[in-house]
């Protein structure tokens, strides 16, 4: 099966290899993160490393770093130690 060119994605990624050494692409299920990714790895453009989400390791991993977990925690706790007419 061919996979739809998606130049604009991978100009963005190539852009952003410029600037960090690492690149983590998020999104719904089965749109095709990991297969443009892989684009990257065939060129030999870096090596790379895969983590998957659905794999139950790697999820248990990264829900302990989610920063907009973090982020979310944070701001009820701030919220929790607001005086009540400020709520």
């Amino acid at each position: 099966m061919n996979m739809i060119a998606r130049t604009d994605y991978t100009d963005r990624i190539a852009a952003a290899f410029e600037y960090v050494p690492i690149v983590v692409l998020i999104g719904a299920r089965q749109v095709g993160k990991t297969s443009l990714m892989r684009l990257f790895d065939k060129s030999g453009y870096r090596c790379s490393l895969e983590l998957n989400g659905q794999n139950a390791e790697t999820a248990e991993l990264f829900e302990r770093f989610s920063t907009i977990e973090q982020y979310s925690a944070r701001a009820d706790e701030r919220r929790a130690r607001r005086p009540a007419a400020h709520r």
